[in-house]
């Protein structure tokens, strides 16, 4: 009854999120039918954000959503101005 998560700290289309999850798909499928979930950052054309604020907001909701027993991947959203501190 376990859940497997692919946790990837590289972009989604720049990890090896998409050369693994149908491997770990075949290697389940007989024993439990279970499919990966993907914990990383959104899909990017660059693999670093180039702000320090958005990095470490990155940093932390992607160690929060691999730990998180309810997780579901969704997009995010960062505004710089609502990362700085005032």
């Amino acid at each position: 009854n376990a859940e497997v998560y692919w946790v990837q700290e590289e972009p989604f289309n720049q990890g090896s999120w998409s050369y693994v999850e149908p491997r770990i798909v075949t290697a389940l499928k007989e024993i439990n039918g279970v499919r990966p979930l993907y914990v990383g950052r959104n899909a990017s054309a660059s693999p670093a954000t180039g702000n320090p604020a958005i990095h470490q907001a990155e940093l932390d909701h992607l160690l929060k959503d691999a730990f998180d027993a309810e997780y579901k991947h969704t997009e995010w959203q960062w505004k710089l101005k609502d990362l700085q501190k005032n």
